[in-house]
């Protein structure tokens, strides 16, 4: 229980400490350097969110609940911790949808802004090399848009901003795969907010399954599976976990709440 909270402790600090866009960029070549930085698998059986403002762990093997007292829950979805553990990026809203995307030395305090952009849903997800962080936000063109936005990566070095994907509806929320080659995200292509994977080598796009709603989907750490809330089966989001190729929807909370912003944990 001491490592469970510790890591708690940890996560809840960086989010105390610490999208239209100005123009709408052709996209750029380069991906994520999948050899840079090969993660070794964990087998991840526990599940951090939020409920009622207070964080949760949920076992999904003995699916047995625990209160993290004296924490209060946060939007983990805005914040993002880099693989080597020394920035912090996290939004900072400036006014309606836009907000300011910065990065936060977690060994110095110092604090690198990163630009401004437009997003309805402002989530981040860092490429397992450390070089991208992945999110979804609103071309200049369509800032009033409600629910539009595109898929987009930032290249934390040069600044260099790559959008992946050109449509009319709603694309957000992604998460980088451990090995960095595909995202996982929120789009509405069909009308339906549904997990779908975005192969960043061939620019391919497929719908991970119409079982289910997804929104604010998490990678578990050994690539295998993938957390999310979803409100498709009660009228509050529940945590889900599903397989990467679409099989095994299994729900794992079952609140009269609303359960938020999954996080895979040890």
């Amino acid at each position: 229980m001491v490592p469970l909270v510790l890591r708690a402790r940890r996560a809840l600090l960086c989010v105390l400490a610490c999208v239209a866009f100005a123009s709408a960029l052709p996209l750029a070549s380069g991906i994520p350097d999948l050899q840079a930085q090969a993660p070794a698998p964990e087998l991840a059986q526990r599940l951090a969110f939020s409920r009622n403002s207070v964080a949760h762990v949920v076992n999904l093997t003995t699916s047995e609940e625990t209160v993290l007292s004296g924490y209060n829950g946060y939007d983990a979805s805005r914040y993002a911790v880099s693989p080597d553990g020394e920035w912090l990026a996290s939004w900072r809203l400036i006014t309606g949808r836009r907000w300011q995307l910065s990065m936060i030395s977690m060994v110095t305090w110092e604090r690198v802004e990163l630009g401004e952009f437009w997003a309805h849903t402002p989530t981040l997800s860092w490429s397992p090399d450390g070089a991208w962080l992945a999110f979804g936000g609103k071309p200049s063109d369509r800032r009033r848009d409600y629910n539009d936005s595109e898929l987009f990566l930032l290249n934390v070095e040069t600044g260099l901003l790559r959008r992946l994907t050109f449509n009319r509806f709603r694309d957000d929320a992604p998460d980088f795969s451990p090995d960095g080659r595909y995202l996982v995200f929120t789009s509405a292509q069909d009308g339906y907010n549904r997990l779908h994977l975005y192969d960043l080598v061939t620019g391919e796009r497929r719908l991970l399954t119409d079982q289910a709603f997804g929104y604010v989907p998490a990678w578990s750490p050994d690539g295998q599976r993938i957390a999310f809330s979803s409100n498709h089966e009660a009228f509050h989001q529940q945590i889900y976990v599903i397989h990467v190729d679409g099989t095994g929807l299994r729900r794992v909370t079952f609140s009269t709440a609303d359960d938020l912003n999954p996080i895979w944990i040890p």
